[in-house]
């Protein structure tokens, strides 16, 4: 990052050298340009030390949480910093705090990749919360965990990063969910809903939009199926979200 913004400073440098010698007068766009270029490496580098000798602590959850699919998992942390970084410094309007929280769910059992992956802005406050619903398709394990990163967003360093102790899911045999059957058609709309749900159910009185943690939908598409799976709460008014835990092709 510092190596690249050095080499960005001395192009412009150069540059300007050159103007100035083929012109014979110095440019002040140019010197406030440079002006700019050094006070914006100064700043990042200001931020980032602050942020390096800054500790993450998580309070939530914890080695003893349980949860069942369809319970919503809140992961609480906080940040603290050596320094505070003030508000005025953060809302700046020339130099915008280049950082962000990379979030991801991990079953160290099951595989290395992680199951979930979110972005948040970086805020000059404290205390910070991810929430997310359970899919009902999570399996059985004790060996869940939250990876937390916070990263420069133009070098995509990662500053700090901490993981929370494992806990555990059980899943929705285990937690005695009923699963709801329908009979329908399935079809992949051109869009996605809510930038998220691409397929429609119809049902004989019914549409849902539907998604599968388990299954690729893409397979079933354009046919006439039996599903077993549970609605789920929309935010939207009169749509309804199904999620599919089985798939029987007729």
């Amino acid at each position: 990052m510092k190596k690249f913004l050095l080499l960005l400073f001395l192009i412009f440098f150069f540059s300007n050298l050159a103007f100035s010698q083929t012109f014979s007068y110095n440019d002040s766009r140019f010197n406030q340009i440079f002006l700019k270029i050094l006070s914006f490496i100064h700043k990042v580098n200001y931020f980032d030390q602050k942020l390096i000798r800054s500790k993450i602590i998580i309070d939530y959850p914890n080695k003893k949480a349980k949860f069942k699919p369809g319970d919503v998992i809140s992961l609480r942390w906080r940040l603290e910093t050596p320094e505070i970084i003030t508000q005025t410094e953060a809302n700046d309007p020339e130099y915008r705090i280049p950082y962000f929280w990379h979030i991801k769910l991990y079953n160290n059992y099951l595989s290395s990749i992680a199951l979930k992956e979110e972005t948040l802005p970086f805020l000059p406050i404290k205390n910070y919360t991810f929430s997310f619903k359970i899919p009902l398709s999570y399996q059985l394990s004790s060996f869940y965990f939250f990876k937390i990163e916070l990263k420069n967003s133009f070098s995509n360093k990662t500053l700090k990063e901490i993981s929370s102790d494992y806990f555990t899911i059980i899943s929705f045999e285990e937690a005695k969910i009923k699963l709801d059957k329908y009979d329908g058609y399935l079809l992949k709309t051109p869009i996605k809903f809510l930038n998220k749900y691409e397929f429609l159910f119809f049902t004989s009185n019914e549409v849902f939009l539907v998604f599968s943690e388990k299954y690729d939908l893409s397979h079933f598409n354009n046919k006439f199926l039996k599903i077993e799976g549970k609605e789920i709460v929309s935010e939207i008014r009169n749509v309804k979200i199904l999620e599919v835990l089985k798939v029987t092709p007729y």
